[in-house]
């Protein structure tokens, strides 16, 4: 069995389309709103890392597992190094800042601006003896052209490390459109609030994919795509201290540009300037939030997320339009389940309110998905003119 060019294709759409399940949004927030003429400042500081992947059977595997794969076929399709077992650990970690804007335009109004900044994304490949072997021998056949796909399983298998890289930046609304408290951010026990936000992501960053290192993760922006999208909170206030929140957004992407890694039926790989397909993105949590007081002018904000990401088949993924026949019609969903304990205190008193939180993240399932773990930092503070 020879390589085709569906084969590298496949491998690379389903990296990058799984790209960014790696760093959570840290910034998901609560149906309360700014009280008017207050601006909030947030920097958050992300760090996660993945040595796992969820198929499509919602196994954990390695994710280098299926670049030994890959090799071993080609091996044996050449007719060469049938007693070779490759293998490879694939370990990824990202390091994000987050900063963010929001004001209190009037008693149910706020405005954000966020923007994500990757400050390092490395992958550590560890490959063993055997996968050095075979993609030696795939370098060195004599066969037709072979030696550009031993060229292309060698990008593939090395470390690779992308640093200061801007992510999309947010531009928002956010509106309170029920409450039965005296105003958006009463904490009166069985009393109810629900928000409503808009917003749109501009293509300042970029999306290529930090757990496969083909000639597109060295491009600094290789895809860019509008996104607009809704979020909505429903929050109950059980005690003055205690109040449950569910939160969800949905996102659609536009259809938009990515340089593209093709193979041709003679193992020669050329980059290609493609399109890949518009698509919904939906993201859930359930929060349970604790806010007790501890001393006068300092509470708790603590609590624990129960969250899921979610695409459907065929959607939000970057497989070019044009190359349906190479890669399927329809892309793999994807699922991604993760609990979310913090911890955190709110300083109250005047003349700068500050807030303070730790955030840990602890996969519990998913499907053609990362297996992410980590945490983040958050420093938040109110100011009012």
């Amino acid at each position: 069995m020879r390589i085709t060019p569906r084969n590298i294709l496949v491998l690379s759409v389903l990296s990058a389309a799984t790209a960014f399940t790696l760093t959570p949004d840290l910034l998901a927030d609560d149906a309360f709103v700014l009280p008017e003429g207050v601006f909030r400042f947030t920097a958050g500081s992300t760090f996660v890392n993945s040595s796992q992947f969820y198929n499509e059977n919602r196994v954990k595997i390695e994710p280098g597992s299926a670049l030994a794969n890959q090799v071993k076929t080609t091996l044996t399709g050449l007719g060469a190094g049938s007693g070779l077992s490759p293998a490879m650990d694939v370990k990824s970690t990202i390091s994000r800042e987050d900063v963010a804007l929001e004001y209190g335009l009037n008693d149910r109004t706020s405005l954000s601006l966020r923007l994500p900044l990757y400050l390092s994304v490395n992958i550590k490949t560890t490959p063993n003896a055997d996968l050095n072997a075979a993609l030696a021998a795939i370098g060195a056949t004599p066969l037709g052209s072979a030696g550009k796909v031993g060229e292309l399983f060698q990008k593939l298998s090395r470390d690779g490390k992308k640093t200061g890289t801007a992510g999309d930046l947010l531009v928002g609304g956010k509106y309170q459109f029920l409450r039965s408290g005296a105003t958006g951010y009463s904490t009166e026990p069985d009393s109810y609030r629900a928000s409503f936000a808009l917003g749109m992501k501009l293509p300042t960053g970029s999306t290529s994919s930090p757990d496969t290192n083909d000639l597109a993760t060295a491009t600094a922006s290789n895809t860019k795509a509008w996104i607009v999208g809704a979020r909505t909170y429903w929050d109950y206030q059980f005690t003055s201290f205690f109040y449950i929140d569910f939160y969800s957004e949905h996102e659609y992407r536009f259809a938009g540009a990515r340089k593209f890694l093709s193979v041709d039926s003679s193992y020669n790989y050329s980059v290609l300037d493609t399109s890949f397909r518009s698509g919904v993105y939906n993201h859930l949590e359930l929060d349970f939030a604790f806010t007790p007081e501890i001393v006068k002018g300092l509470t708790s904000d603590s609590g624990i997320r129960f969250m899921g990401d979610f695409t459907g088949e065929g959607k939000y993924t970057e497989a070019p339009e044009g190359y349906a026949p190479l890669v399927g019609t329809n892309e793999k969903a994807t699922r991604s389940y993760v609990i979310s304990p913090y911890l955190g205190v709110f300083y109250t008193g005047a003349p700068l309110p500050l807030k303070f939180k730790t955030v840990y993240y602890q996969p519990t399932g998913g499907m053609n998905s990362n297996v992410i773990n980590g945490l983040s930092l958050i420093a938040q503070a109110y100011l009012k003119f």
